[in-house]
């Protein structure tokens, strides 16, 4: 009954299934699963869904305030039963394209040759939406883009990244003086990086003509390559792309560039497994071209 406790106060914290899967490393149906099971042993309803959210019913918060002290002891006993007395060290963390494409691979590399069984646990996500997992609680740290950050999080910033201009194979030679009669493949409003690419435009006196928005940078990549418009994009994030010549950056330079690091919650000390993950993420910041931090 342990795990499907685990699993109910999980959900019952986070208010949502997804996040809470993602915290204790089950599926979604094996979550509700767990739920079905105590609801159906006790023969009480222990949640409803209220809007987006889930929410506990009076039997739920009795089931709660009960389990929370069982399930925190026996949390407390697997720890002094293992090895040395610790946890196994799990990290688990959101990252954006630019640090997958930079310097995610090199520091994976660093931390598994001096820690090798630790485990990571990553997922790539919109800078956004890291952000919402971050102060759920179901992620240890996040690499993502740091402006217009949270006051509860901290932050360490690991390099800058210039934003620039792509198109097809077929624009290489593209001025600026041509862009006003294509359309644009931008990231949206709601994206972090999007104030950015609106700036870099406005130092160019450009006003795009937006055919599409989408937060994909895979998707821009690939309506670019195919001659559906142009984009602004962050460097790291198609730097592969181009030395594949699938793209090219267009002869039209900006200064704006945007700030990428290490996000993490103020309020929860870092394990050691973590810190350590950081530090391999500043010495490999050292190796990546062109940075300018």
């Amino acid at each position: 009954m342990y795990h499907q406790l685990k699993s109910f106060l999980a959900i019952a914290e986070l208010k949502s299934v997804s996040m809470a899967a993602k915290r204790i490393h089950l599926t979604q149906p094996a979550l509700t699963q767990h739920v079905r099971f105590l609801e159906e042993l006790f023969g009480i309803r222990l949640i409803v869904r209220s809007g987006n959210t889930m929410e506990l019913t009076p039997e739920g918060i009795k089931l709660r305030d009960i389990a929370d002290p069982l399930v925190v002891g026996m949390d407390g006993l697997k720890t002094a039963l293992t090895t040395n007395g610790e946890k196994s060290s799990v990290v688990r963390f959101a990252t954006i394209d630019s640090v997958t494409h930079s310097i995610l691979a090199g520091a994976i590399r660093k931390i598994l040759a001096t820690e090798p069984s630790i485990q990571l646990i990553p997922s790539v996500e919109a800078s956004g939406m890291a952000v919402q997992h971050l102060l759920a609680g179901t992620i240890d740290l996040a690499l993502i883009t740091l402006d217009n950050l949270p006051r509860s999080l901290g932050n360490e910033l690991l390099f800058h990244e210039r934003l620039v201009f792509i198109g097809s194979p077929a624009h290489r030679s593209l001025r600026k003086d041509r862009l006003v009669n294509l359309p644009f493949i931008l990231f949206p409003q709601s994206s972090m990086t999007r104030s950015l690419v609106d700036e870099a435009m406005a130092k160019q006196r450009i006003v795009p003509n937006i055919l599409l928005e989408t937060i994909k940078v895979s998707a821009i990549v690939a309506f670019v390559e195919a001659g559906l418009g142009i984009s602004i994009v962050p460097n790291y994030s198609v730097l592969r792309d181009i030395q594949l010549g699938r793209i090219v950056e267009l002869p039209i330079r900006t200064s704006v560039k945007r700030r990428v690091g290490v996000a993490f919650r103020k309020d929860r000390p870092l394990s050691s497994s973590t810190i350590n993950f950081i530090q391999c993420l500043r010495a490999e910041k050292r190796n990546i071209k062109g940075n300018h931090d």
